[in-house]
């Protein structure tokens, strides 16, 4: 898992900010001379700063928020992302900050092939299959190869769709098997690629 900024090192389950990766992130949050910048977490108006809290390892670097409290980075970048403030699961935390990672050049997904969806598919069913296929890249790096949760919200804030487009983006890669359903915690289903040796041969509906 070496990107162009070196090594980020997994330790259960959590990733090991280096100095370069938080210099990037602040570069990329607008920081000044003194590592200070807006505030991301959505409706802040204050200033933060990427640093290391007393009580934690020297690699866990965090947002000190304009309100005082610690944020991990994972948490500031789902909040961006949702345009919300909000608790998140340990596995959505893990996700985001993979993402975060990604993003800054610290972390290669693992290579997914997904089928390629129908002619006529159109650009934001397009979106959604390269949204699912990075989060199953992000997800397996270092992790098992287990079904990923998919969700109408959670499509909006990954891909940045409406919560429409979202809908009708999905059904199109479940009805083309770009994507399998396999599964269901409580209300959000679980996927799994579609197998990439057969064509879709199912009844298309509407494909956006």
């Amino acid at each position: 898992m070496l990107g162009p900024l070196g090594p980020l090192v997994t330790e259960s389950g959590r990733l090991k900010w280096q100095e370069t990766h938080v210099a990037a992130i602040e570069r990329r949050f607008g920081a000044d001379n003194d590592g200070q910048f807006a505030c991301p977490v959505p409706g802040h108006s204050g200033r933060a700063r990427i640093d290391t809290p007393d009580e934690g390892p020297e690699w866990e670097a965090r947002l000190f928020c304009c309100t005082g409290r610690w944020r991990s980075l994972g948490e500031v970048r789902a909040a961006i992302a949702y345009g919300t403030d909000g608790k998140r699961s340990n596995i959505q935390l893990a996700t985001w900050t993979r993402l975060l990672a990604h993003e800054i050049g610290a972390f290669a997904p693992y290579r997914i092939t997904l089928p390629e969806l129908p002619p006529d598919a159109g650009p934001l069913a397009q979106r959604a299959r390269e949204g699912f296929g990075l989060l199953f890249g992000l997800r397996w790096a270092d992790g098992e190869h287990r079904p990923v949760a998919w969700s109408v919200r959670f499509a909006v804030a990954w891909c940045g769709f409406g919560q429409r487009d979202a809908q009708l983006a999905t059904r199109t890669l479940r009805e083309t098997g770009v994507v399998i359903e396999s599964g269901r915690i409580h209300q959000v289903r679980l996927y799994l690629p579609g197998a990439t040796d057969r064509p879709y041969q199912g009844e298309r509906r509407r494909a956006v």
